[in-house]
């Protein structure tokens, strides 16, 4: 049985939950532990599988239309 909550890929049951599993340090300093990645370098390559080649490619695109959209509002040109 899995605690991941359906439709969210990373986050699980006990996350949402009220309760914190964190244990916090008795001193009360900074941790040097991050809570996020923050920007991960990806390895360019090749997707194999198609579909997911191709629902990639599609986010890509809307992502870079948007910011295409947004730019051209910006400066008042027009792009195709």
């Amino acid at each position: 049985m899995s605690n991941l909550i359906p439709g969210y890929k990373r986050h699980s049951i006990e996350e949402f939950s009220g309760e914190s599993k964190r244990i916090r340090p008795a001193n009360r300093e900074k941790t040097t532990e991050k809570k996020t990645r923050g920007r991960v370098k990806i390895k360019i390559e090749l997707i194999q599988d198609r579909q997911k080649r191709c629902t990639t490619f599609s986010k890509r695109k809307a992502g870079l239309m948007k910011k295409s959209h947004e730019l051209a509002t910006l400066t008042g040109s027009q792009f195709r």
